[in-house]
């Protein structure tokens, strides 16, 4: 295996998929997206149900996914890369892959309120 190849393997990827559904219920079809290939419930009839098929739109994380984690984790457009971890920047790129950088800032948002209710909750 030359370099080259084992530093691709060991980039992180941020995972998403083109899921396409067809209800056997109510036989309503519809697609959604999401970062695993996971079931969903029909918007026709509520039952859950598996994806017919799936396309895998995964990409491996990308300088710009870092500096973008970095830039909107620290409030700096001059953040270095070096400031958003592995994990920051996968979620940085599947938040924007769902719905752009303003979801990025509500999962940090959820992230911060989680962190602070915990620390209540253990006074």
């Amino acid at each position: 295996m030359t370099g080259s190849q084992q530093d691709e393997q060991s980039q992180p990827i941020a995972q998403w998929f083109r899921k396409y559904y067809e209800c056997p219920e109510c036989g309503e079809s519809w697609t959604d997206e999401w970062s695993c290939a996971c079931n969903d419930h029909c918007p026709g009839c509520n039952i859950e149900c598996e994806p017919e098929s799936w396309e895998d739109l995964s990409r491996p994380v990308t300088i710009e996914d870092y500096l973008g984690a970095a830039r909107l984790m620290t409030g700096s457009k001059n953040a270095p890369a070096s400031a958003a971890t592995d994990e920051d920047a996968v979620a940085y790129a599947q938040a924007v892959l769902e719905g752009g950088e303003c979801r990025f800032l509500e999962l940090l948002r959820e992230a911060e309120f989680l962190r602070h209710f915990n620390q209540e909750r253990q006074r």
